[in-house]
């Protein structure tokens, strides 16, 4: 069976092979073979899926030739013609062995999973076929039959028209004699005969945006005999708008030809406005249209599962008007309603669109009721928060003027953050209320976060600020490198340079903790650039002490990157520490290249033509495709450590990494693995082919003098025949 041999030849799971609908296969090695076989198979009604014909088949008969006695035996099979050079005239082929559907050209060379993946392919395109043609005969007749009882039921059935305001109409194809019902006209807003009932007729009256859909239904059952449904608007007479929904069915004679068209409309206007307004009033709230609490907690659920899968900040801002009740009763509640309202809308206008759950107006604001609101901020910095709720009690604090009464409102926010003060909305939202009555015991017209540790947070983000913009003028950054080793031949081949921050106040700060920061500053430009510059000294410096050449990488932030001179700072960097170009190897995110795909590829090819290399970090993390991977300038690709980390205990990272590997080879590419730490994972790597690992297993990342030691020892220059490469043993 098929199944069996891509496990045998694919290496594939078992059970993914069991879910696989079951071929036979058959070989052949001549094509008059291969027409028996076919006719064969016709003959038992088992016929073939696939044909994968060589054109090239001496002796006897060639492909073409057979292709083209096979399709006049079974009109239904795929063919593909398999050649190593290129087709002069494939249009050609095509007309001679029809339908075009069905005929496939595959050049030599190919990978075996190309092979794979196109059986598979054309096996389930063939048994859809066969599927789809099943179904549509079943279909046919249940058309017939339900037309027939149609008939049946003409008298019945005009009085259930008129009961339930549904008018049909039969179109009689050979005479192109239309019918209607008299309920059809009224429907219609004109009296019976008075226009012909015919799709012209009815398009004069249909709504301009809905009239090609509505032609569409009819030719689209008129060509397949498919029964269609669709729903539009039309403005009749009095200048009114009404909703029909309209049901075509064909009917066929004895010879499958369709000679007749059914089509039944309902004005289904009030039911539609209906339901509208149910749901309306069921999510929204009646007074200021912001979505109520069960609509807004159904969305709050929707953002948290997000936050939760993508592990971003949401916060939740529980809005309460100081001192509402008080004007209420003072200038009555027809005021205090167009108060709330005028509320509302502020509070929409200050909500940015960074800030928005989405970006469809209001659905990041709520009402709970009385003077409670309530926003919905997502993927946002805690930090951040605060200026937010500021915006909106400068906002609020506005004077409004309703009729002849100037008012001026405060409002007190309290402010609860996913996922440090809850995990759940209920949470959340109880948190946020919490903390909103402590903004009204520090005197109102004030936000307060609800725990104090959050105010501690954002005090230490501040002054973790304030030590960044002065750790590069006072020297506190160093570079630490984690070699790069080769595989099949145990050389250290490269190193990786990452920064480190050693602060005399706060000690070594992570660079978890640090750089996130500098990039939300843009002081990681500057930083980045020092690194950069210093990274390439000290690689050039190992060259002057007589060590072979190293590829030495360096990661680019997406602010790096972004930067309109970045070739040319790399360029001049590289002019003023004397490195060379091509032992420089560029490290970006997968999906920092995936933001802006075009711009990314001019980057990359104007670092290329410097002569640097460029690496995809985090491998697989992202959401690039492999026909962006083929347009990419890179020279590897670098499998993720969350990946790596489980590949000899999870088949999921097992698979993805031997899937990057493999991707990354066809496409020759070179593969580092990060995150090594145990010797069942160097073995598992190298046993697939991996080129080079780094990680704890290796070494960790080394201060500059202890990575200079590490060379030293394992380098071994060949003086002797001037090999500047070097040699090196094993180093695990």
């Amino acid at each position: 069976a098929l199944a069996a041999l891509e496990t045998s030849l694919f290496d594939q799971d078992q059970a993914v092979s069991e879910r696989a609908v079951e071929f036979d296969l058959v070989a052949c090695s001549q094509g008059a073979e291969a027409i028996d076989a076919v006719q064969r198979a016709c003959q038992q009604e088992q016929p073939f899926a696939v044909i994968f014909l060589d054109i090239t088949m001496p002796p006897g008969i060639d492909g073409i030739e057979t292709a083209t006695r096979i399709r006049a035996l079974d009109n239904n099979v795929n063919i593909v013609l398999v050649t190593g050079n290129r087709l002069a005239s494939p249009t050609s082929l095509i007309a001679r062995i029809p339908p075009a559907d069905r005929l496939f050209f595959f050049q030599k060379p190919f990978h075996a999973v190309e092979l794979r993946q196109l059986g598979l392919a054309l096996c389930g395109k063939w048994q859809a076929e066969i599927t789809l043609k099943a179904a549509y005969a079943d279909l046919e007749a249940r058309v017939v039959e339900r037309t027939q009882a149609l008939v049946d039921s003409k008298a019945s059935l005009a009085n259930a028209q008129r009961l339930a305001r549904i008018g049909s109409w039969d179109w009689d194809l050979p005479t192109d004699h239309v019918h209607s019902s008299d309920e059809l006209y009224r429907l219609l807003g004109v009296a019976p005969g008075s226009i012909p009932a015919r799709l012209e007729s009815i398009l004069l009256i249909t709504h301009p945006d809905d009239c090609a859909p509505v032609k569409a239904a009819v030719l689209e059952t008129l060509k397949t005999g498919h029964s269609t449904t669709i729903t539009f608007r039309i403005q009749i007479a009095d200048g009114t708008e009404r909703i029909l929904y309209q049901q075509i069915e064909a009917m066929r004679d004895k010879q499958g030809t369709i000679v007749r068209l059914s089509g039944t409309m309902q004005d289904i206007t009030e039911r539609q406005r209906a339901e509208e307004k149910i749901s309306h009033l069921a999510y929204f709230d009646n007074l200021t249209d912001l979505p109520n609490r069960q609509f807004f907690r159904m969305r709050a659920d929707e953002a948290l599962a997000l936050a939760k899968r993508d592990g971003r900040t949401l916060a939740l801002l529980f809005i309460d008007l100081d001192n509402f009740k008080r004007t209420n009763d003072t200038l009555g509640h027809t005021i205090g309603d167009y108060l709330l309202k005028a509320v509302a809308e502020r509070l929409r206008n200050a909500v940015r669109g960074s800030d928005q759950l989405t970006r469809h107006s209001g659905q990041q604001l709520g009402r709970f009721g009385g003077d409670e609101f309530i926003a919905l901020l997502t993927n946002i910095d805690p930090t951040a928060v605060s200026a937010v709720a500021k915006r909106l009690i400068q906002k609020l604090a506005q004077p409004l003027e309703l009729e002849s009464h100037t008012v001026s409102l405060t409002a007190s926010i309290g402010i609860s953050i996913f996922p440090n003060d809850g995990d759940d909305v209920d949470t959340l939202l109880k948190h946020a209320d919490i903390a909103m009555y402590y903004a009204k015991r520090s005197g109102k017209n004030t936000c307060q976060f609800f725990d104090t540790s959050m105010n501690e947070a954002a005090l230490k983000r501040l002054s973790l600020e304030k030590e960044l913009r002065g750790a590069l003028e006072q020297g506190e950054f160093s570079l630490h490198y984690q070699p790069q080793l080769d595989l099949v031949t145990g050389a250290i081949v490269g190193v990786e340079a990452l920064l480190r921050w050693r602060n005399p106040r706060l000690g070594q700060v992570s660079p978890v903790d640090f750089i996130p920061l500098a990039e939300e500053t843009g002081l990681i430009v500057t930083i980045g650039a020092w690194v950069l510059s210093t990274a390439c000294a000290q690689a050039a410096a190992w060259l002057a002490q007589g060590l072979p050449p190293l590829r030495i990488a360096v990661n680019l932030s997406p602010c790096q990157f972004a930067q309109p001179d970045l070739v040319q700072q790399i360029t001049d960097i590289l002019a003023q520490t004397g490195f060379d170009a091509r032992y420089l190897e560029l490290e970006i995110t997968e999906s920092l290249l995936m933001q802006d795909v075009e711009q990314a590829i001019e980057t990359m090819t104007a670092l290329k033509e410097m002569g640097v290399m460029l690496a995809i970090d985090d491998f697989g993390t992202g959401y690039s495709s492999l026909s962006y991977l083929q347009r990419f300038p890179i020279d590897r690709l670098k499998i993720d450590r969350a990946f790596v980390s489980a590949i000899t205990s999870d088949t999921g990272s097992a698979s993805i990494a031997l899937a990057v590997i493999a991707m990354a080879h066809s496409l020759e590419l070179g593969v580092v693995a990060e995150g090594v730490e145990t010797s069942e994972q160097q073995m598992w790597l190298a046993k697939n082919t991996c080129d080079e690992i780094q990680g704890y297993l290796i070494s960790r990342p080394l201060p500059l003098q202890e990575l200079a030691q590490l060379l030293q020892e394992h380098y071994t220059v060949d003086k002797e025949v001037g090999n500047a490469a070097g040699s090196i043993g094993a180093y695990v």
